[in-house]
């Protein structure tokens, strides 16, 4: 899940926030370190490990939960307006990793007001309004 209000674990470093779901399952120390620089790298935040992430803008701690997310490999990924917090191009790329995701396996649902998202990604769509289905397709 990527939320919103980001869910991180802000008197802690980003490399301890994105390492938290494999440190749960007991996965050695040297494994984790290299995921989470991969990851930190696919969302753009290379270099980023030792940062406490109280310290970090809002699209950055948008991009240090969707690293999170996404390093447990999951095959659902909901994510709550991931790219809320990011100007354009930091926007698509999220996107375009969120559709790596996609062909790799992962289902992802994604809520947002972006209307651009929305018709950038040429995917299979729902609007609603006040909670009902008003519309569904593909751009």
């Amino acid at each position: 899940m990527v939320f919103q209000d980001y869910m991180l674990l802000f008197d802690r470093s980003v490399s301890e926030n994105v390492a938290l779901p494999l440190a749960v399952r007991g996965l050695g120390k040297v494994i984790i370190s290299q995921e989470v620089d991969k990851y930190l790298d696919q969302v753009g935040l290379a270099g980023y490990q030792r940062r406490l992430c109280c310290s970090l803008s809002g699209g950055e701690k948008q991009r240090v939960a969707l690293a999170r997310a996404l390093i447990a490999k999951p095959d659902i990924i909901l994510a709550d307006e991931p790219t809320g917090n990011l100007d354009l191009s930091n926007g698509e790329k999220i996107v375009e990793v969120l559709h790596d995701a996609n062909r790799q396996g992962a289902t992802v649902f994604m809520a947002t007001h972006d209307l651009y998202l929305v018709q950038s990604t040429r995917l299979p769509f729902v609007r609603l309004r006040g909670g009902r289905k008003v519309e569904e397709g593909n751009f």
